[in-house]
């Protein structure tokens, strides 16, 4: 059902690198994504194991990353640019899973909020791109959430999608489990690419750091705790 798009290691490497040195020249500079923190802190988490041994990392305005073993979560905002990158190649044999978090043990959908930075009016309709992708078939994840809005993508995909405005705050949620020692790359880039109207959308998708985890399956729902998650994945 999903796409698959395979993108080669050496590819992977020199995304990463690029995503921390620049930023698209078509993104529209004057609207912003912020991720607003609400009641909770978001950020992202890596787990391993089925006893939930987590790292967490808040999202700040620097790059964020949650290391655990061979698992790395990371995530950037960068103006128009919202990045993230999960990283799943530990080799001890236990499960793996990465995702967005609202707290240190709650995988959770995060709230991101379009800001005009030069006088756009609240309302203006806003055009976001939503780009991501697998290093590998995403069939072999045991689960892939990639949940913008109300809607959840196919982990391989590259939307421009309307519907929104300056001023609107909306939920994303990215997060990805396998079994233990499988290897897997999902990245993500959400990006504003135009007021009302289509830009031409960046020609390579940005991993920013190489972020990876372990779990079991992560409710599309809504959020449950990593421990939750771990028992319920081991009992499926």
């Amino acid at each position: 059902m999903f796409g698959q798009r395979r993108l080669p290691r050496f590819l992977v490497t020199l995304v990463g690198v690029a995503v921390l040195s620049s930023v698209s020249d078509l993104s529209r500079a004057d609207i912003i994504l912020t991720i607003a923190p609400e009641d909770f802190q978001p950020g992202v988490i890596a787990c391993l194991g089925i006893s939930g041994d987590c790292a967490y990392a808040p999202a700040t305005e620097n790059p964020a990353m949650a290391i655990i073993g061979g698992i790395r979560a990371a995530l950037s905002p960068k103006g128009s640019f919202i990045r993230m990158a999960f990283t799943l190649q530990d080799t001890s044999g236990q499960s793996q899973y990465a995702s967005t978090a609202i707290t240190s043990s709650f995988a959770h959908n995060i709230s991101i909020k379009i800001v005009g930075t030069a006088g756009e009016p609240i309302g203006m309709p806003v055009l976001l791109q939503l780009s991501t992708g697998t290093d590998v078939d995403p069939s072999t994840a045991e689960e892939i959430t990639n949940f913008l809005g109300n809607t959840n993508y196919p982990a391989v995909t590259d939307q421009l999608i309307g519907g929104f405005r300056v001023g609107d705050t909306f939920g994303y949620w990215a997060s990805i489990a396998v079994a233990g020692s499988t290897p897997m790359i999902f990245q993500v880039d959400l990006s504003v690419q135009g007021v009302g109207i289509a830009v031409a959308a960046p020609g390579t998708l940005a991993l920013l750091m190489i972020g990876g985890l372990a779990l079991g399956a992560v409710s599309r729902a809504g959020g449950r705790r990593v421990t939750k998650l771990a028992e319920n994945a081991e009992g499926s």
